[in-house]
């Protein structure tokens, strides 16, 4: 089964609303007129800080653009202080959201649990989650990697009908911002177990639909060979992200890869 590449980029706190349009700008002049081309094939988007997510949206509403946010609570309302609930997202247009990115889980204690009970939130409100799993250096270290990102996607998906629209992403702890990046090999042996996996929760037609990305430390220099591998459909992009003509770029490499399958 052929699977529609996505790229995602992810800001995390960086950026303010001013500097969004010259980030568009120069994102639209490095594709030039293959832009809308390139959404055809491929989809694309950015988890900007709640503050740039209308502005985003504002500047890309070409169909295969993806409004995300980098994280929302479970409940509908109440007394949460510095939440966002998804109903609220939903009202400015974002229709998908990172949920257990590693560092919610590394600097704001979010447990299996929170991020089940996220993952199950979303698909009532019919907001598409992105769940992020991965492994730190010391459980790789301790041959430990396989037993936690397993243990990590089951307890996420675990109330999820087949039917449920959801997407994996792949992001071994050590390699986010530290310059360092699994090897292609390593990656792909990843994101072939969680596939794997996934067949085992689900059904085989669910595992071969459902897209996995891969986040730590991708740039336009190694986006070409991870997007290579059978069981990568994409990546999730942190520094890379920020700017337009490198993000860009790896926009325009899913492309070609979509053209090679």
């Amino acid at each position: 089964m052929t699977r529609r590449k996505l790229m995602l980029g992810n800001w995390k706190m960086n950026k303010n609303r001013s500097e969004v349009p010259e980030f568009a700008s120069t994102f639209r002049r490095t594709l030039g007129e293959s832009l809308a081309a390139i959404l055809e094939t491929v989809d694309a988007g950015i988890a900007p800080s709640f503050f740039c997510l209308e502005s985003l949206a504002s500047e890309f509403k070409e169909s295969g653009w993806w409004s995300v946010a980098q994280n929302a609570h479970f409940a509908q309302n109440g007394a949460f202080t510095g939440e966002i609930a998804l109903g609220m997202l939903k009202e400015v247009g974002v229709s998908r959201v990172l949920i257990g990115h590693s560092e919610r889980r590394q600097y704001f204690a979010e447990s299996d649990q929170v991020v089940a009970e996220k993952v199950s939130a979303c698909v009532q409100m019919h907001i598409h989650p992105i769940i992020c799993i991965g492994e730190t250096l010391e459980l790789r270290k301790s041959n430990l990697a396989e037993k936690t990102v397993e243990s990590q996607l089951r307890f996420a998906v675990q109330s999820l009908a087949p039917s449920s629209a959801f997407t994996i992403a792949y992001e071994p702890v050590w390699a986010i911002g530290s310059g360092l990046a699994a090897s292609a090999s390593q990656a792909q042996d990843m994101h072939k177990l969680i596939r794997a996996t996934l067949s085992e929760i689900f059904d085989d037609s669910v595992a071969n639909r459902m897209r996995i990305l891969y986040g730590g430390s991708t740039k336009p220099e190694n986006i070409d060979e991870l997007l290579a591998q059978p069981d990568i459909d994409g990546a999730l992009v942190g520094g890379a992200s920020l700017q337009g003509e490198s993000f860009a770029k790896m926009v325009y490499s899913a492309a070609l890869a979509s053209r090679r399958d």
